[in-house]
């Protein structure tokens, strides 16, 4: 049997800047500690074993989020009240939202804030749809 692998193969270029920043992240020296990922940073459960193995803590809220740590945002990105949330706490954010999602984000806002209209189709509880509705602006 001859196997051959697509070129498309792996992960989508958003997601795999995020791995490779969270494990960028790990060997910085000067990072603050401790480290969380806010999330899972991909749908690979041994790439998130790995991180977590190697220090990274995954939560799935901001409450449990340590003031004045590292915070790697995954490629799904947040909404503007969760960054705010972080930015309170004093936290240095690694923002590895995927260019098309932040691209999605502008256009919602923008939309939102000229009182237009926005309708999203996703599946509920996503954080990728849950980051693209705290765009809209009520």
């Amino acid at each position: 049997m001859h196997l051959k692998v697509a070129k498309s193969s792996g992960f989508c270029f958003g997601v795999d800047h995020a791995v490779k920043a969270a494990y960028a992240c790990l060997s910085n020296p000067d990072r603050k500690l401790p480290t969380y990922m806010l999330g899972a940073i991909t749908h690979n459960e041994y790439v998130v074993a790995d991180l977590l193995s190697r220090g990274i803590t995954l939560v799935e809220s901001v409450e449990d989020i340590n003031p004045e740590s590292t915070v790697i945002i995954r490629a799904h990105g947040i909404s503007p009240d969760i960054r705010e949330k972080l930015k309170s706490k004093k936290c240095d954010v690694i923002d590895c939202t995927c260019p098309y999602v932040e691209k999605i984000h502008r256009i919602v806002r923008k939309a939102s804030q000229e009182g237009k209209s926005v309708i999203i189709s996703g599946t509920k509880g996503h954080p990728e749809v849950t980051g693209i509705c705290g765009e809209c602006a009520g």
